[in-house]
């Protein structure tokens, strides 16, 4: 475990490099490892281009709350060994490492491994990273594709890398005005929804939609778009996804209203008649809970380590949808703040209590 020490900027990405090195290294953890505009890629002392060309036979790598300079990244994808690489992690945060995220190179550098790698994540932390850099930066964080993964097994994706910045959000994305951006209307069209399932590998045995309620910083974003794709999907489970058992859905509950949860249950419902599990993952019960939980690391996050400053986690576990009458009941009895009822400055009057079963 490599962990930053500060709790605002971001601990030298050369000590991730540098500990690579050791001998009969199965899995590292890095938290807030993160490159600097006041720093050169060449930079000599940040260890990456002594990493020599699939050297490295570590099987999990996670980069939590990071951000790396492509070469850098490039660098470390290169000299991890395909085959013996199974796990990968890169969850993009840290909003003063000044370094600019482009979607299209984190997926060239990830094609040494596009024959071998199981797991992947590309998601981001709580905070939507993106939406206050440079016009041209943001032409960056573009939609991708993970139909080239051979042996992809489990993704963990957040919406932004299937939609893209533009298809999610408009506003004035490169200036700091305080003011949200506003939800693109765009998303409602039939391709865009349908964008989702044209881009996961027929092997997909777990698909994680990470950062939900961040598509567009609009929950009206989870009903117009995710939960629209995800019926999709379910349209071609069977015969584009024939190994596809687990979907989950992580959120937080911070000033939502969560009336979709209502239609995520019909969706689990349907899900479970194709065989598939739907769950929920909320994030931001360390927030909000009197005593916060400290998140853990590893694919199902059952990894413990030392405290990390502000790594917080959930206490509660994930839920199984289908199984739940009344999931705002359970939730509650879990002690999660919801939306006050007829609140106005939360969204009014609280959705109803009953889900459907069908």
């Amino acid at each position: 475990m490599v962990a930053s020490g500060d709790d605002k900027y971001s601990g030298p990405p050369a000590h991730v490099a540098a500990f690579l090195l050791l001998p009969n290294l199965r899995a590292l953890y890095a938290w807030k490892a993160g490159d600097s505009e006041t720093k050169d890629e060449d930079d000599p002392d940040a260890f990456f281009s002594n990493l020599p060309p699939r050297s490295i036979s570590v099987e999990a790598v996670e980069l939590r709350c990071a951000k790396l300079f492509h070469k850098h990244f490039s660098s470390l994808l290169s000299a991890l060994t395909p085959g013996k690489l199974k796990t990968f992690q890169y969850e993009i945060g840290n909003s003063w490492a000044w370094t600019i995220v482009h979607h299209g190179r984190i997926m060239e550098a990830l094609k040494p491994h596009y024959g071998t790698l199981e797991n992947l994540e590309l998601s981001h932390e709580d905070f939507y990273p993106y939406e206050y850099e440079g016009d041209d930066d943001i032409l960056n964080i573009v939609p991708v594709s993970f139909r080239a993964f051979e042996k992809l097994r489990k993704l963990k994706v957040a919406p932004v890398y299937i939609w893209g910045h533009e298809k999610i959000r408009q506003g004035e994305n490169g200036e700091n005005t305080g003011e949200p951006l506003k939800a693109n209307p765009e998303v409602t069209k039939p391709e865009n929804r349908e964008m989702l399932w044209k881009a996961l590998p027929s092997t997909l045995e777990e698909l994680g939609i990470m950062r939900a309620d961040n598509a567009g910083r609009d929950e009206s974003h989870i009903s117009s778009l995710v939960l629209p794709a995800l019926h999709i999907l379910l349209d071609h489970a069977s015969e584009s996804f024939p190994l596809l058992k687990q979907i989950y859905v992580s959120f937080s509950t911070q000033d939502q209203t969560l009336e979709w949860l209502t239609d995520l249950h019909s969706l689990a419902v349907r899900a479970g008649n194709l065989g598939i599990t739907v769950l929920i993952e909320i994030t931001n019960c360390g927030y909000t809970f009197d005593s916060p939980a400290e998140r853990r690391w590893g694919w199902y996050e059952d990894v413990e380590w030392e405290e990390c400053i502000n790594n917080l986690g959930n206490r509660l576990p994930r839920m199984v949808v289908a199984e739940q009458e009344d999931l705002f009941e359970t939730l509650r009895g879990y002690g999660v703040p919801l939306p006050a009822e007829d609140d106005p400055e939360k969204g009014g009057e609280e959705p109803p209590m009953e889900l459907a079963n069908d």
